[in-house]
């Protein structure tokens, strides 16, 4: 959108009957408005210009794209939440990003479900399963797991 100058687009805010206010002047001006018809009006209607299929195509992923965004980050919130109800302080022990991805968390979380399972199983049993299933952590990590159970009631 431009700035343009008041004394510009002057003539477009004059009314089309200054010295008679009704409801019929008032209609026919937004039919005017609508119908681009009163060329002082023009380019300010209702008008839908013709687009592409391309254009609608894209238009309709985009949209798409962005409710699967929305309801990602809806799934992911209340995936916290269920973590934090039946593990407090589990999801808090890594960042937002990194709880769902490149992250032990919801494997440990899988597979240890209480904070008595964690205790039980300790640094030694956590990595054993991470390595049956393939995934990458480093030990100190582990250790911040078992010690924040370890500290649960």
């Amino acid at each position: 959108m431009c700035a343009r100058h008041p004394f510009a687009s002057n003539h477009y805010r004059r009314p089309l009957h200054p010295d008679a206010k009704t409801d019929d002047n008032d209609l026919e001006a937004i039919f005017h408005a609508a119908a681009g018809t009163d060329r002082r009006l023009v380019g300010y209607g209702l008008a839908t210009l013709p687009v592409g299929e391309v254009y609608q195509s894209l238009q309709a992923v985009s949209r798409h794209r962005h409710n699967l965004v929305k309801q990602r980050a809806r799934l992911m919130v209340q995936m916290r939440r269920l973590l934090h109800q039946t593990m407090p302080g589990f999801a808090d022990l890594f960042e937002d990003d990194k709880l769902y991805r490149k992250s032990i968390a919801l494997p440990v979380a899988l597979q240890f479900a209480s904070a008595d399972a964690i205790r039980r199983a300790g640094v030694a049993g956590i990595a054993s399963h991470l390595k049956e299933t393939k995934v990458r952590f480093q030990t100190r990590t582990i250790e911040r797991i078992v010690g924040l159970r370890a500290g649960a009631v």
